[in-house]
């Protein structure tokens, strides 16, 4: 491991470590607020087995044995079913925005040597969520859209992993993904294997939510939350930590 990425994990995990009150508080609080919205608007059992049903007869081509009145049945059962996932989407979308933007925002006052709260750094982040709510969307579109072919979306990945961070700076979506474009491919020997371990995380935690599925549906989405947030604030730290490491070298160019 080159020695800046070194540093960069050491930094980051210190960071995490002297503010993991403010982070597991930041992220319990997001947690529970979207698992009670999930719980609220998003499908349930019955209904995430429909879309599964869904799937799987559209793989085997099994619609062609289905009457047109049932067809148009599940379509609209389905349809109805993907507009609450939709919504569901949008809330985790927002609620990754807080926490990007309030970890960000928290990181680069301490760094700056100012004594602040979690709740003043709430506060202060809140003229900046619209921006960051609309690069997350775009970019998370763009990555999974990726995804589909695989070695697109790890491309995108790595080009908007430190967009976020940019526009915390550089107030401009644009010049986010600009810079962040050429920073992320430019520090992609200490960025690459840091997306690694996160997203082996993200699985984990995946499996470890099949394994809890028996427990009561707040409880489970509010550890499935939980787990990803905190998760997700680790990344977030270390991308910032980069990006603070680099940042002249790519600004002054």
């Amino acid at each position: 491991m080159p020695t800046p990425a070194r540093t960069i994990y050491r930094d980051s995990l210190n960071f995490y470590k002297n503010e993991q009150r403010s982070i597991i508080t930041l992220s319990a609080v997001l947690a529970l607020i979207l698992a009670v919205i999930y719980l609220l608007v998003g499908p349930n059992a019955q209904e995430s087995q429909i879309i599964n049903d869904f799937i799987i007869n559209f793989q085997k081509t099994r619609f062609a044995d289905v009457s047109p009145a049932e067809l148009e049945a599940m379509n609209n059962s389905v349809i109805g079913v993907f507009q609450k996932v939709l919504l569901v989407y949008v809330f985790e979308l927002f609620q990754q925005s807080i926490l990007v933007l309030v970890i960000l925002m928290l990181a680069m006052a301490l760094s700056a040597g100012h004594n602040v709260t979690l709740n003043q750094t709430f506060n202060a982040s809140l003229p900046r969520l619209p921006k960051m709510f609309l690069l997350i969307l775009l970019c998370s579109i763009l990555i999974s859209a990726g995804f589909m072919l695989i070695i697109p979306g790890i491309i995108l990945l790595v080009g908007f992993a430190l967009a976020p961070v940019v526009l915390v700076r550089q107030q401009s979506i644009g010049s986010a993904i600009r810079l962040g474009w050429k920073m992320g491919f430019g520090e992609s020997g200490a960025l690459i294997p840091a997306l690694g371990i996160w997203i082996l995380l993200q699985f984990g935690i995946g499996f470890l939510s099949n394994i809890t599925g028996e427990l009561p549906n707040m409880i489970h989405k509010f550890l499935y939350y939980f787990l990803k947030n905190i998760t997700s604030a680790w990344m977030i730290i270390y991308l910032f930590r980069l990006f603070m490491l680099t940042e002249n070298k790519y600004i002054t160019k």
